[in-house]
């Protein structure tokens, strides 16, 4: 089964939580605080990887979560840091936050990685807030807690050729002849669900992959068929393969064949233009080899007349096919047999030409991923405020912020020590400096993750 997009659920690990001890010795008299500090939290990254070719391992499990930091303990001990967890994905993976509907990283290379969820920072033992106005801290600072996000993953195959064409156009049996790729092979519609990808020697030694596009239909560019589900991989070739069967939808008998004026191969051609053009304008500019299919048992001179039709509506009727970057759209036209062989030789050259001269557009293929965006969604110091309650004697400050959030679910707010110590991070943030400024007073509440505080004079010093 081909799955090339998907939804899952990430999870860092949270910071261990830092230690509130006191030394206890033998002959050590108020020891003083020796809470050590939490461990960090271990981190998510997503990671391309040249041994997957599809996102089927995702369907069977889409959840996952980084290692959790240990806890801070006496005698100064740190906790133990998390173990950082590493996604596999192929080669060509987008990344997309659900949520905010941004793209993090286009994973094109072998090894490329993205940090897509910070570990927890692990929570400071009460040793550290030891001071000249502070002798005995009785309270530690709490780790971290996760982020989590959810995360679509979408995959465009990256190859260097493409072959498109109507169903039963004969893709599939080109690409089993052309390379070591097997794929199903019958004689009817939709016999291929999936792309295949394979990979063609060249004379000098080195490949080149072949991606066979199935599903393309009239419509295919509103999403009929599998024109949705596939036409996205065409968008990362090179150059295309445009393989136009010659008898037309009707199979191999050539009296139905020759009665269907409906089934015109060129008509088929153009439809299949179309659609790519309706789907993206890059795609309807890709450079394209023409290729007509199943010449074998076909009238010599109705492959004469048929590829003079293609010749003067492609353009290529009073074209060389030495200068290829010269060409618009259309580079050459061939005439083989995927199933006996004639005309493939002839066809793997040129391609192997065009590959040679066809120059590499310098923005091909390039995803717009803003950094600033990117940045933006995972900072968890950013907040923004709302009224959300508003009388004549009180007003309800709701603070939205990430950062605060999290500390709120793991600070013991029974605790004077950690509770001075939040308020002493929601004054660093400007919560308190801005509430102020937008008229708050004595008696409004402050709301943090669906906590009131009392907004006193004191606070608002």
């Amino acid at each position: 089964m081909f799955i090339d997009t998907v939804k899952i659920k990430i999870a860092s690990g949270k910071g261990g939580n830092g230690a509130c001890t006191f030394l206890q010795e033998k002959f050590v008299a108020y020891g003083g605080p020796d809470g050590g500090d939490g461990g960090a939290g271990g981190s998510v990254y997503i990671e391309a990887d040249s041994d997957m070719t599809t996102l089927l391992d995702f369907r069977y499990e889409s959840i996952f979560k980084a290692q959790d930091g240990a806890k801070g303990s006496r005698k100064n001990m740190s906790g133990k840091g998390g173990e950082d967890l590493v996604i596999y994905v192929p080669i060509g993976t987008i990344v997309r936050d659900s949520k905010n509907e941004i793209t993090i990283a286009d994973l094109k290379e072998v090894g490329q990685k993205v940090l897509v969820a910070q570990g927890g920072r692990g929570g400071r033992g009460n040793a550290r807030f030891k001071s000249n106005k502070m002798r005995v801290p009785n309270f530690c600072e709490p780790g971290e807690a996760a982020v989590e996000r959810e995360l679509e993953l979408e995959l465009k195959l990256i190859a260097d050729l493409g072959i498109i064409g109507m169903p039963n156009a004969g893709k599939s049996t080109l690409i089993s002849k052309i390379s070591a790729a097997k794929p199903k092979i019958a004689d009817y519609a939709f016999t291929t669900l999936a792309p295949n990808l394979g990979v063609v020697r060249k004379q000098d030694g080195n490949g080149y992959t072949v991606a066979d596009i199935p599903g393309l239909i009239e419509g295919a560019g509103e999403g009929k068929g599998l024109g949705f589900d596939f036409l996205r991989h065409v968008e990362r070739t090179r150059f295309l393969v445009h393989l136009v069967d010659v008898w037309g939808l009707m199979g191999s008998n050539i009296e139905e064949a020759l009665m269907a004026v409906s089934e015109d191969p060129l008509n088929n051609f153009i439809q299949i233009n179309y659609e790519l053009d309706k789907y993206s304008q890059k795609l309807s500019k890709k450079k394209q080899i023409v290729v007509l299919n199943k010449i074998e048992g076909y009238p010599e001179d109705e492959l004469a007349s048929l590829s003079k039709r293609f010749e003067e509506y492609t353009g290529l009727k009073n074209k060389s096919y030495d200068d290829i970057a010269s060409h618009t759209n259309f580079i050459g036209l061939f005439a083989i047999s995927a199933v006996t062989g004639d005309g493939v030789s002839d066809l793997l050259k040129f391609v192997e030409k065009v590959f040679d001269e066809l120059p590499v557009e310098p923005d091909d293929q390039v995803i717009e991923i803003d950094e600033d965006t990117i940045a933006a969604s995972n900072d968890d110091s950013y907040y923004f405020i709302a009224e959300e309650e508003n009388t004549a004697d009180t007003t309800r400050w709701a603070v939205h912020c990430g950062k605060l959030e999290r500390l709120m679910k793991v600070t013991d707010l029974t605790n004077l020590d950690s509770l001075q110590h939040l308020f002493h991070i929601v004054r660093a943030l400007g919560v308190i400096k801005e509430i102020k400024s937008r008229g708050a007073k004595e008696g409004d509440l402050l709301n943090i993750d669906g906590v009131d505080f009392d907004v006193t004079d004191a606070v608002l010093v």
